[in-house]
């Protein structure tokens, strides 16, 4: 074959050459520099790699590789797309320009953030108040707090636990749509009450879970006054009401039923007790509040607590409750809700 010449950069390129006695398959630069001898078989080469004074230095095994990958051959090594491994620095053109583009190393230490870096603070509502109220449960420990709480069902249809996402009320199905929940007591004195309740559903169920008041469910709990607020799932709509029971599976009246255009899961409840008023809120992100009834208190509760009623028919209805928390002074609708600050770091 002659002497050889140093490769030129350019498209690869199959062709034949004469050593003086056979036919050889060899692959060629643009330029028709011979730089690998094709094997018999023809899908292995010998790539060869060429000294300063133009002979070869250096034959090595190999595979056949296509066009497109030795495309810019030069004197040194390439490396494959597959397989290989670089030994040498990549250097790059300049900063990345599109999002598929690799990064400098320059690019990168110039956009990074320093580890310890305060990015942002952001108020969180779901976060335990720097000073918690004696009546606070946060629902955290997966392991329900049964020395705070005193459970009301009548009936025996409640079964409670602490999940980790809250503490979860479950109630079987009852003919007479008894109300249950967990209770602590109060004074009679102003108050505000609040939580973040999830239902967990079909649109076939028909379940109410939220804030209630007791007139006295521990002296009187199968005739005791209740007021419940909280998210209604029924097959037909999606609303926020309250209403109020002459006993735990009585029935009196609905004084709010508000409707939602679109199905909602998840809200924020809050009850405000104000000299001799009940003021009732709501809110999808526990930021904002929105008031939705006020009325006379029709007794002086002795309980308050998180409740569920199902009136679906032959299902478990299921409610968890996120936090429940307290204050011992009344809260306008105007007031934030309490949280705490949540500091994310870099």
């Amino acid at each position: 074959m002659g002497k050889l010449k140093t490769p030129t950069i350019g498209k690869i390129r199959p062709a034949i050459a004469y050593d003086g006695t056979n036919f050889v398959p060899v692959l060629c630069d643009s330029s028709g520099h011979i730089i690998a001898i094709v094997g018999n078989d023809g899908t292995t080469y010998r790539p060869i790699k060429v000294n300063a004074s133009g002979q070869v230095e250096m034959v090595v095994s190999g595979k056949v590789p296509d066009s497109d990958l030795l495309d810019g051959y030069d004197s040194g090594d390439f490396v494959k797309k597959a397989g290989d491994t670089m030994t040498g620095y990549l250097t790059l053109a300049g900063a990345p320009t599109a999002d598929l583009h690799a990064a400098t190393k320059k690019y990168v230490d110039d956009h990074a953030v320093s580890p310890g870096t305060l990015l942002k603070n952001v108020w969180c509502p779901d976060a335990p108040p720097a000073n918690p109220n004696a009546k606070d449960d946060e629902f955290d420990d997966q392991s329900f707090n049964s020395a705070k709480w005193t459970e009301f069902d009548p009936d025996g249809i409640l079964t409670t636990s602490e999940i980790a996402q809250g503490a979860c009320l479950e109630s079987l199905t009852a003919s007479n749509y008894n109300i249950v929940g967990q209770m602590q007591p109060v004074s009679d004195a102003d108050f505000t009450m609040w939580t973040a309740v999830t239902v967990l559903a079909s649109v076939a169920d028909v379940l109410y879970a939220g804030l209630a008041l007791w007139e006295d469910g521990i002296a009187k709990p199968t005739t005791s006054d209740i007021v419940i607020f909280g998210m209604r799932i029924p097959s037909t709509d999606w609303s926020i009401t309250v209403q109020s029971y002459t006993s735990y599976n009585t029935w009196s009246q609905t004084l709010l039923n508000f409707l939602y255009t679109q199905p909602v899961t998840r809200v924020y409840l809050r009850v405000v007790q104000l000299g001799n008023s009940w003021n009732f809120h709501f809110s999808t992100d526990g930021l904002g509040w929105a008031w939705k009834h006020s009325m006379t208190r029709s007794f002086i509760p002795k309980q308050v607590g998180i409740f569920i009623q199902n009136r679906a028919t032959g299902v478990t209805a299921r409610a968890i409750f996120s936090f429940f928390r307290f204050l011992d002074i009344a809260q306008s609708v105007r007031s934030p809700t309490q949280g705490n600050l949540i500091h994310l770091w870099g």
